[in-house]
């Protein structure tokens, strides 16, 4: 997504665990079971759809560790300015104003990527659709010609 929205990788930073402040991965929904009883069937369903790739981001561990239990909204405005993680940032508002090449991706790309006021099991299994878009476009056939 970097790449085709003029920011500068940052695949280097994801992937270093030896950095003062690395990446982690962060849960968007936080492990409160019984705070989500009403949308998950018990508790396995509720860690199945927890733990999918669609529910997951990489946040810089400090911030993670500040985020522990909050709620999505609480999550959202930190996620909104996670220093150019456009991935995770796309789930609030703001990565769709004044982002002119981050909407021409979307766009050009046919992508689902939208804002999510709320985190559920739609909109994971939106931010899974999207993922396997994204990795269409990566891993596609050109790649092996």
């Amino acid at each position: 997504i970097e790449e085709h929205t003029g920011v500068a990788s940052n695949y280097c930073n994801y992937m270093n665990t030896q950095t003062k402040n690395p990446f982690e991965i962060e849960h968007i929904i936080t492990d409160h079971y019984e705070w989500f009883t009403a949308e998950y069937s018990d508790r396995d369903d509720f860690r199945r759809w927890r733990n999918s790739i669609g529910a997951l981001l990489l946040l810089h561990k400090s911030i993670n560790a500040s985020l522990n239990d909050a709620k999505y909204d609480y999550k959202l405005k930190k996620y909104c300015s996670n220093e150019g993680n456009i991935y995770t940032e796309s789930l609030g508002d703001l990565a769709y104003q004044n982002n002119p090449q981050f909407k021409k991706f979307v766009l050009d790309n046919n992508l689902g990527f939208k804002s999510y006021a709320s985190f559920g099991k739609n909109e994971i299994a939106e931010r899974i659709a999207v993922l396997i878009d994204l990795v269409k476009l990566v891993w596609n056939d050109d790649m092996f010609m």
